[in-house]
């Protein structure tokens, strides 16, 4: 099971979590640091590369990231979500 870290909804699976994610949380001001934003991966990418902004891209469903950091965020949502 897995957990969201935004409502504390639960999810059997990740793709589950993640596509909550995605149309639940994903969108309007960053929830991690609070600024009014058009584009978040613009934002995130740009302004953000630290491992907490990476994971919100991952459950964001996000594509534009590399697949490096694609990996290494499943890897840390995997850790972090799991209950």
């Amino acid at each position: 099971m897995y957990r969201c870290p935004i409502c504390g909804e639960f999810f059997k699976t990740l793709p589950g979590l993640k596509l909550h994610f995605k149309y639940r949380h994903f969108g309007g001001p960053c929830p991690l640091c609070g600024r009014e934003v058009k584009n978040m991966v613009s934002h995130i990418w740009r302004s953000h590369r630290d491992a907490l902004h990476m994971l919100y891209l991952y459950l964001g469903g996000s594509s534009e990231i590399p697949r490096e950091v694609r990996k290494m965020a499943y890897r840390m949502a995997e850790e972090a979500f799991r209950v």
